[in-house]
């Protein structure tokens, strides 16, 4: 891409190398909700399978497969019209004709089963998705005697969706915890298992914007730390003979 870097969800990471389950899960359209991997009939009549959900200037674009060709299609989701329960193949549902399953195959003879209804639109029970992915980042104040809990760690976090501008403010630095007696790795077990559960079943909040509870999930995109903590974490020896401990 020609285009200078500002922020995380221009990365490489972020936009094509998410495993499908990490990846935004659905999106709504007119009150209907579309997922990954099931399939959409569009305004036009084609019949198309969502990817990957991304917004660009502030609107929802999907990528797209169709049966048979091999290019993916860029879609912007107004374009879509009927939802995988709904779509019918010469007067029967999709759903009877495909017996709710695809297969996706990597053109050497090996393919994946791909089980539908999408298992995250149970998970969420008529709630509209959020993915939120968070920047985990961890500091020590050892030997620091101005502070009220002298040599204790501290995990905070912020959205990786957020440019730097807002993502370095003050109030966009979300607390998780601190211990002036668990070590880094101690108190970081108890975030992972948590973030782990989030990941995998999600967690029921309330948006303010639409007036409804949603369900949010995400995953830590990457973990920041001071140097000790990188240490600590990355079990380096001898951060000092390191230029990146």
């Amino acid at each position: 891409m020609d285009r200078p870097y500002s922020k995380f969800s221009q990365s490489k990471k972020w936009l094509e190398e998410l495993a499908p389950q990490h990846r935004a899960q659905m999106c709504e359209v007119d009150d209907e909700p579309y997922y990954l991997f099931k399939p959409v009939e569009l305004a036009s009549g084609l019949l198309v399978v969502p990817i990957f959900f991304y917004s660009q200037e502030s609107e929802i674009y999907s990528k797209c497969i169709a049966p048979q060709i091999k290019d993916l299609y860029t879609i912007h989701t107004s374009q879509f019209k009927k939802n995988y329960a709904k779509t019918q193949i010469n007067g029967y549902k999709l759903s009877e004709e495909c017996a709710d399953a695809f297969y996706e195959h990597d053109g050497k003879g090996n393919q994946k089963k791909i089980q539908l209804p999408n298992p995250w639109r149970k998970k969420a029970d008529g709630r509209v998705i959020r993915n939120v992915p968070i920047t985990l980042y961890a500091t020590d104040t050892s030997g620091n005697i101005s502070k009220k809990f002298n040599k204790h760690i501290s995990f905070y976090f912020t959205l990786s969706g957020l440019p730097p501008n807002l993502s370095n403010q003050e109030y966009n630095c979300h607390f998780l915890s601190t211990s002036n007696r668990a070590t880094g790795l101690e108190i970081a077990s108890q975030i992972v298992a948590e973030m782990n559960n989030i990941t995998r079943e999600g967690l029921i909040a309330f948006d303010s914007t639409s007036m409804k509870e949603v369900l949010v999930t995400g995953m830590v995109k990457c973990f920041l730390g001071d140097s000790l903590l990188h240490t600590e974490v990355t079990n380096t020896p001898n951060p000092g003979s390191s230029s990146n401990p």
